[in-house]
This record gives C-alpha cells, sequence and structure tokens, in this order.
C-alpha cells in the first residue's frame, strides 16, 4: 500500500463539478474517507473523556475495542486473501508460506524450554510487540502514499516518509525512555536517569522538526495528504507524550497488556477503522466485478453489511478463543493455573495470538503493494 497512480478524468463534454473534483482527491470519497479513514482517530480521542469524564471502565473500552475493531482487522485479511479463488491462483506460495509466521513463537519456547530460561519467549513478545508498532506506522505511511498517488503528487515522498515515522516513532521512544513501568519491561530502573532524560528530549526535538517541516511543506499539499499526516502526528503525540502518563489505568495490571490498555486502545483503533474500511471498500469494487469465480469471497464481502458480519464471527469466534488461551487480558483467565507439559497453556496461546498477528503483517506487506499491481489498482479505484 505505497505507491499507484489514478487522477481525475474528465468526461467529453461535461465540466467537473465542484463534488466531483473533490471526490477525485478522496480515496473512496470525501465522506467515506473523513468518517473511516481519518474518523478512527476521532474514536480514539474520545477514549479519554469517555474514562476521565464519564467513568465508563477501561475494562470495557478495551473488550470494545479488542472485539469490534482489532479482531475484524486480522480477519478482514484472512478474508480478502484466503477466501479469495483469485489470490489463490496468483499468491499461492505466499498464503501458504507466510503460515510459517505461526512456528516462530514455538521456536523461542522450545529455546525457553532447553535453557530453562524464560528469557527467550519474554524476546520474543516484545520484538513481537515492537514489529506490531512498525506495522502500524507503516500503514499510516501507505495511506499517505495512496493520498500523494491519488491526487498525483510526486514531489520528494522520502521527506514526507520521513516526517510519519519519525513523527510516530519519536512520541513512542519517549514513552519507552521515560515511563516508570515501560523502563522495567526492558529490565531498567524506573527513573531515567540523565542519558535517557537527554535521549527522551532529543525525542522531542524530532518530532517538533516533523511536524513543523512538514507544515512548512505543507503549502502546496492537498487537504487529504495534509490532512491526514498532521492528524496522525497529533494523534501520536497525544498518545504517547499526554495520555501515557496515566497509565497503569487498571489497578494491579498483571502484565503490560493490562498495564498500558488505554495507549494500546487509542493507537490501533485508529489502524484498525481504517484497515476494516479499506477492506469493504476494495471488496465492494472487486467482488462487483461479474464473470470472476472469486470464490466464497464474494458471499463473504461483496457487501460492507456482509463483510461486518463475517468480520463479527470471526471475533466472537476463534479470535476469542485465542484472546482466552491467553490469560493476559482482563477478566479472561480460564487457563491460568493449566500447563501442557513443561510450558503453560497461557504460553501457548501467546504463541497463536502472536502467530496470528506475524502472520498478518506478512501479508499486509505483500498485498497492499499498489505499484505494478494494475488489479489491485482498479480495485482501490486508482486506475
Amino acid at each position: 500500500m505505497h505507491h499507484g497512480r489514478g487522477q481525475a478524468r474528465r468526461p467529453r463534454g461535461r465540466p467537473l463539478t465542484r463534488d466531483a473534483v473533490l471526490a477525485a482527491r478522496w480515496i473512496v470519497g470525501p465522506r467515506f474517507d473523513l468518517a473511516w479513514f481519518f474518523g478512527g482517530a476521532l474514536v480514539a480521542g474520545l477514549a479519554v473523556p469517555a474514562l476521565l469524564a464519564l467513568g465508563v471502565s477501561i475494562v470495557a473500552i478495551f473488550w470494545g475495542w479488542l472485539l469490534l475493531v482489532d479482531g475484524p482487522h486480522l480477519g478482514a485479511t484472512l478474508v480478502r486473501t484466503y477466501a479469495d479463488r483469485q489470490e489463490w491462483r496468483e499468491r499461492r506460495a505466499l498464503l501458504l508460506g507466510s503460515l510459517a509466521a505461526f512456528l516462530v513463537g514455538p521456536l523461542f519456547l522450545l529455546a525457553g524450554a532447553l535453557t530453562g530460561s524464560r528469557q527467550p519467549f519474554t524476546a520474543y513478545l516484545g520484538l513481537a510487540a515492537l514489529y506490531g508498532f512498525f506495522h502500524v506506522v507503516r500503514q499510516h505511511w501507505g495511506f499517505v502514499a495512496l493520498y500523494r498517488a491519488k491526487n498525483g503528487e510526486h514531489d520528494r515522498p522520502g521527506l514526507d516518509a520521513w516526517t510519519v515515522y519519525v513523527g510516530c516513532w519519536a512520541p513512542y521512544l519517549h514513552f519507552m525512555l521515560v515511563h516508570p513501568l515501560a523502563r522495567t519491561l526492558v529490565d531498567l530502573p524506573p527513573e531515567p536517569g540523565p542519558v535517557a532524560r537527554g535521549l527522551a528530549a532529543l525525542c522531542v526535538v524530532a518530532f517538533a522538526l516533523a511536524a513543523l517541516s512538514f507544515v512548512v511543506r505543507a503549502r502546496g499539499a492537498s487537504l487529504p495528504r495534509a490532512g491526514y499526516v498532521l492528524l496522525t502526528l497529533g494523534l501520536y503525540g497525544a498518545i504517547y507524550f499526554g495520555v501515557a502518563r496515566l497509565e497503569p489505568i487498571y489497578d494491579r495490571p498483571r502484565g503490560p497488556d493490562e498495564a498500558f490498555m488505554l495507549i494500546s486502545v487509542m493507537t490501533a483503533v485508529f489502524h484498525g477503522v481504517q484497515y476494516v474500511a479499506l477492506v469493504a471498500a476494495h471488496g465492494a469494487r472487486r467482488y462487483a466485478a461479474p464473470g470472476v469465480d472469486f470464490g466464497p469471497a464474494r458471499a463473504l464481502a461483496a457487501t460492507p453489511a456482509r463483510l461486518a458480519v463475517t468480520l463479527l464471527l470471526f471475533s466472537l469466534g476463534p479470535y476469542l478463543g485465542m484472546a482466552a488461551l491467553t490469560g493476559v487480558f482482563p477478566g479472561l483467565h480460564p487457563f491460568s493455573e493449566a500447563t501442557l507439559g513443561p510450558v503453560s497453556v497461557n504460553e501457548v496461546g501467546l504463541c497463536l495470538w502472536w502467530g496470528q498477528a506475524l502472520h498478518h503483517y506478512v501479508l499486509d506487506a505483500r498485498i497492499w503493494r499498489v505499484r505494478g499491481d494494475a488489479r489491485l489498482r482498479q480495485d482501490l479505484g486508482l486506475a
């Protein structure tokens, strides 16, 4: 989801209306994009007043995100690929080879069993979470690239990429450097020393430079591109420079998943909402094509309503089952004492949980490459 081309084409004999010109600058259309590709940031921002002003439980917010956004967003990739007969014809090696992602966790678990240490598996969980953050930020750059392509903007893409990556990573690294609980997760003392504080200050400077440099360059940028970049940077700055100071919201967290529920929700809900919306828009175009055998995908995702039902069933079924096996989420620890030989059921559950996430990251990195994929450009309305 990085590059593509698509311009408004003027019908012969008809001047473009203002609405047509405006709509041509968006991936789907102004209303759809603002509601779904931008709107997830608003939903993320509402989590704080819902929690602090309305008294909504953090557990309710977390489970609402997990089952209504995160589960559907993972299921959307499976429908987009494994249920599509055309994808099987064109990407069989990828669809089969990517399943190896489920083996990574067990290999680390085996290494821990052989060495008598939990450190390898702990390292795996940390690296997987770090890769997950990279995946989310990469999607933000993908949307910027789509808006650039839609508007025919080819000026200095490297600067926009720098802005997005630095603007998202700098606040996150600041949080990791100064938050007491986050520091203890990587075996550092709770209070940051002079070096950590200095690096944290550099993170603030880098974020400010990324934002200011884009504001200076954004005068000639299209509204979708400029608005999306500034919205993303604003959200990440608010989350990791500000909201993160409130964590942990949950009393006596059992681990990092319960300790950082609020910022996890705020970061991932923006990503998840826009991803499901993109798959819905893609499916509505793709599966409307007559005379093509798409297999089950047409029945499951030809309309947003069908896709919503499919993804909700996935979330309340296999996704919730895997969540129960992990034992790391609030109020759901049915297997906390169960073991399978030398390992716990929860460790096996975490292998499955992060296996599905890594599998999603691998697939997502390949299936949205607009450059060189004429059919994808057509399905996204870029051709």
